[in-house]
């Protein structure tokens, strides 16, 4: 039952996490999926259950799938995280390796990247040293970095 309610938390957490990272209030969110805020506010907090013919409306309104909505966390690759908002950063010098989901991409210095924080992700640096400079929407908290340096090889990089 622990995992169940596992998995209801995470899915309550990306319906808020993509609402918020779109900045939509409850009632730009109901307007758009058919349903009161009150349901959705319920929805969100655990004071209701969700039932599958509200999530396809969700999953619909906030332009994801509802695969995506109750894809346990058992796909995520180990070390990465996720939550609500956007992340934005520019490499001042050396490079950064930021994985997202199974993706692994070097940003070099001078370029920048920008994703939303509910893709599992996380930096790294590829060699010696490297710094940028972050900007975290009103949702972020700090940055989720890799343990001391690159990632373990999961595949050809990507540039």
């Amino acid at each position: 039952m622990k995992q169940d309610a596992d998995l209801d938390a995470l899915v309550r957490q990306r319906i808020r996490g993509l609402r918020t990272s779109l900045g939509w209030s409850l009632g730009e969110l109901a307007a758009r999926s058919y349903l009161s805020p009150s349901t959705l506010s319920r929805i969100e907090t655990g004071h209701r259950r969700i039932a599958l013919d509200q999530l396809t409306p969700i999953a619909r309104a906030l332009g994801t799938t509802l695969d995506h909505l109750v894809d346990s966390d058992g796909r995520c690759p180990p070390g990465l995280r996720v939550h609500p908002g956007r992340d934005w950063f520019t490499v001042l010098s050396g490079t950064i390796v930021l994985r997202l989901g199974e993706r692994t991409i070097l940003v070099r210095a001078g370029e920048a990247a920008e994703f939303s924080t509910m893709e599992p992700h996380a930096f790294g640096v590829r060699e010696g040293a490297a710094e940028m400079l972050c900007i975290l929407d009103h949702d972020g908290t700090r940055t989720h970095l890799g343990p001391g340096g690159p990632f373990p090889e999961t595949g050809p990089e990507e540039t």
